[in-house]
Order: C-alpha cells, then sequence, then structure tokens
C-alpha cells in the first residue's frame, strides 16, 4: 500500500510539473498578442502554481527545517506572491527611465527556456529538496514579466507623445527605429544559446542532487530529536488515516 501511495504521489507532481511547463511555453509563444491585464492573469497563475510547489517542498521536507528555516521560507514565499502586474506598472509609471533591459524577442526566448528549470519529478521528493528551483524560477519570471511591462510603458509613453505632436501639428520625419544591443540577435543564436543553457543546467542539477544525497546522508545520520520524533508519529498518523 505503501508504494502505491508513492506512485501516486509521483504521479500527480509529474502532471503538475508538465503543466507548470506548459504555461511556460504558452505565455512566451503569446506574448506579443496578451494584453496587459491577460498578462498578468497568465502570470499571477504561474506564481500561484510555484508557489504550491514551494509549500509542498517544505512539507516533504519538513523534518529538516528547524523553526527559523521554516518561517524564513513562509517569508520568501509571502514576497513572491505580492507580484502584481497593476502594481508593477504603477512602479514603473514613477520611474522616468522605464527603458526595457532586452528586445521582446529575448526576452521571449527567455521566457521559453524557464520551462528547463522546472525540476524533474524525482527532485521533488526525499532525499532531495527542490524549493529553491521553484524560487529562482518565480524572481526570474518576475524579472522577464516586469521588463515586458517597461516595453510596453515604453511604446504607450512614445505614443502618447506622437499623438500630441500630431493634435499640435508638429510633423517630423520619422526617426529610424533604434534596437537595444540584442538587435543582431537571430533565431538561430537564440537557438543555440538555448541548446548551451540546457547542457549547462544538465551539469547543474547533476552536481546539486549529488550534493543533495550528501547532505541528506549526513542529516540521517544526526540524533534524533523530540521534535523529530513527534513529527515522524504524526507523519505515521496521518498516513494510517
Amino acid at each position: 500500500m505503501e508504494q502505491d501511495w508513492g506512485e501516486a504521489k509521483h504521479r500527480a507532481m509529474q502532471g503538475r510539473l508538465h503543466s507548470l511547463r506548459i504555461r511556460l511555453i504558452d505565455l512566451a509563444n503569446n506574448l506579443a498578442n496578451l494584453t496587459t491585464e491577460q498578462l498578468g492573469i497568465h502570470c499571477g497563475a504561474i506564481v500561484e502554481d510555484l508557489r504550491s510547489f514551494s509549500y509542498d517542498c517544505m512539507v516533504e521536507g519538513r523534518d529538516r527545517l528547524d523553526e527559523a528555516q521554516f518561517q524564513w521560507r513562509v517569508g520568501e514565499i509571502g514576497e513572491l506572491m505580492d507580484f502584481s502586474v497593476d502594481e508593477e506598472l504603477k512602479n514603473i509609471e514613477r520611474d522616468e527611465h522605464h527603458k526595457p533591459r532586452m528586445t521582446r524577442e529575448k526576452r521571449r526566448a527567455m521566457l521559453m527556456d524557464l520551462r528547463i528549470d522546472v525540476p524533474f519529478t524525482e527532485l521533488c521528493f526525499v532525499p532531495y529538496d527542490a524549493y529553491d528551483f521553484f524560487m529562482n524560477l518565480g524572481e526570474n519570471l518576475k524579472d522577464l514579466v516586469a521588463d515586458e511591462l517597461r516595453h510596453r510603458a515604453r511604446n504607450h509613453a512614445m505614443a502618447r507623445l506622437q499623438s500630441a505632436k500630431e493634435e499640435q501639428g508638429v510633423s517630423e520625419r520619422p526617426l529610424p527605429q533604434r534596437h537595444l544591443h540584442e538587435e543582431s540577435i537571430t533565431n538561430n543564436v537564440l537557438e543555440q544559446e538555448s541548446k548551451e543553457l540546457a547542457i549547462r543546467d544538465n551539469v547543474y542539477r547533476c552536481h546539486w542532487a549529488a550534493n543533495q544525497v550528501d547532505a541528506y546522508q549526513r542529516y540521517l545520520q544526526l540524533p534524533v530529536t523530540d521534535d523529530v520524533a513527534s513529527a515522524a508519529v504524526e507523519d505515521h498518523r496521518v498516513r494510517q488515516g
């Protein structure tokens, strides 16, 4: 029966991780077509998924977290959930220098690459702790969405300025379109960068997994405390229903 429950947990997690990857791919593919409101909805749904995964990791490794570590993670998750497209837009409007850091194509490619950062199913269970994977993914998502909002705010400001000039009867020769430093980036270059990222990510995960197993083995050699014993008894009681 215990093996059946383990298999059920594994399959449930596998399905949720797959759905998260699909959400990220969908966001990247439709970035230019989404209204700002729709962008906020998509981003909010992904952040909510990441919050759920982060708490799952805490529950999975609850006997390895002391009170301070637990509260620290709760605070981090709260900061992640504080992200709001509307609030970010207000911050951008207060900042006169809201120039985006990259082109939309580069931003779209980086959003697509976030799917690579979603951990494998096995890494979401003991002896591993995938909490940092989900938190880092959330931070990267927020940075990219904020840059997209800066791009939109800049375009909106330029459109308003042009409209005001037209109303005043001021005509100007159109300026040549300026691109950011990524202007020469082609799809082939972006695809190559994505492949290199996947290779580096795989190497990192191998080292990370080995370190996680080593840390867990050291943890198992620690003396059993009253808190750990109580948690084990409670876990057994819950499993027995």
